[in-house]
């Protein structure tokens, strides 16, 4: 099967789990081609983690070539092109400027419409219910070509445009978690056949580190965009009581994002801003490393203000995957990996004080450092592994082209 996979930037060091899939995909046979909404992030990642030779980029979208997909397209097929214009229309969700927006992305979509039936592509799939889900929609219906999409959140939680015309026009959708599924209904008149197919990560790329106590001082990490939905003021306020129970530590937050400046104001105040080392984003073979000696990793997600939340964080998984125990909240799909007390330890979000109380807990109770960091490994290696996760993805894509022959 020859399959276009569209997103928003395959070398983001954030998309990672994307390159995977796509990897895994290609290991058991899958032709897949790529679309990338953006041009690559040079200044985040050096290295893609999957081959982009021919990979076409959505932007920056020049006149001319734009101008050249519409007039070849509605020439193809006059019927496919109103469908497509129709459909940036249909929905009642949407502002005029959401349109405008939507029927923009449709012109563009005209571009590579002939590209994608000369390739004879036989199906789309998107990941971000976004822009790339708009585009997959667009070149759907340009094309004729079955369509669906992996949705993380983002677009379904909050920021959400088109929703409901790209649930009832896909084909099916893959989503990463039980909670996601199961949500679909609060903003979906119609849900296509939905299949879950976890993010997962190819094993080999880790080393599993077995912890059977941790160190003095108490290292803790955080790898994230420094955003308010990972909760990252919480964690702070774990910190301050560690310091108030005597703990010695010291915390390395990874990742850049707008509210770096106010974390460390906040740690100035607390009087511990020499035990916070902001390094701004690292390669993956970095953050490994520093999983593999870390004593535990948190991340205290939340529901931030604009209701954006994650789904399931694949910083979480991969910290698991090296051994390093976790912690986190009972937030959307996060209790489907981090089973309290078995694979991690799981707290109610918004709740500095469980933060730090969870943290001096792993710092004196080795039992259970020991139990759950061979329990986090031993269940992302069994729920979270690319080549599970290709394999069920790759078999939903047959099933969809089966249904269409029948």
């Amino acid at each position: 099967m020859k399959v276009l996979y569209i997103s928003t930037n395959f070398t983001a060091l954030s998309h990672t789990f994307i390159t995977r899939e796509i990897n895994g995909l290609r290991d058991i046979g899958v032709d897949v081609k790529l679309l990338s909404v953006r041009n690559p992030d040079t200044s985040a990642a050096t290295k893609p983690e999957c081959d982009l030779s021919g990979c076409k980029f959505v932007y920056p979208a020049s006149f001319f070539p734009v101008l050249g997909g519409v007039i070849s397209t509605f020439f193809r097929s006059p019927s496919r092109f109103i469908t497509a214009a129709k459909t940036a229309f249909v929905n009642n969700e949407d502002s005029f400027k959401q349109k405008l927006k939507l029927f923009y992305q449709m012109l563009i979509a005209c571009r590579f419409a002939g590209w994608i039936i000369n390739e004879d592509v036989q199906h789309i799939h998107s990941h971000f219910a976004g822009s790339p889900t708009s585009f997959s929609m667009f070149l759907s219906a340009l094309t004729g070509c079955p369509f669906t999409f992996t949705d993380h959140g983002a677009g379904v939680f909050h920021d959400r445009i088109g929703l409901k015309t790209k649930f009832r026009r896909a084909s099916g959708v893959s989503s990463i978690s039980e909670f996601n599924t199961q949500f679909y209904p609060q903003v979906a008149d119609t849900v296509p056949t939905t299949k879950i197919v976890r993010c997962g990560l190819r094993m080999s790329d880790f080393t599993f580190n077995h912890r059977q106590k941790c160190n003095t001082p108490l290292h803790i990490l955080a790898v994230s965009r420094i955003v308010p939905k990972k909760g990252f003021t919480y964690l702070f306020d774990g910190l301050a009581y560690l310091d108030e129970e005597g703990i010695d530590w010291n915390c390395t937050m990874v990742g850049e994002g707008p509210l770096i400046p106010e974390l460390q104001e906040k740690a100035k105040s607390l009087g511990f801003a020499d035990k916070v080392t902001f390094t701004g984003p690292l390669q993956q073979g970095e953050i490994r490393k520093l999983m593999l000696v870390s004593d535990m990793f948190v991340l205290p997600c939340v529901l931030a203000p604009d209701g954006d939340m994650d789904g399931i964080p694949v910083t979480l998984m991969e910290a698991m995957a090296c051994g390093c125990p976790v912690i986190s909240t009972e937030l959307s799909g996060v209790p489907e990996l981090v089973i309290s007390d078995k694979t991690g330890l799981l707290l109610k979000p918004e709740d500095g004080l469980a933060v730090g109380k969870a943290m001096a807990q792993l710092a004196v109770d080795s039992e259970l450092t020991a139990k759950i960091s061979k329990g986090g490994y031993d269940w992302v290696n069994d729920e979270f592994n690319i080549k599970k996760s290709a394999r069920r993805i790759s078999e939903f894509f047959a099933e969809i082209a089966s249904k269409r022959k029948n």
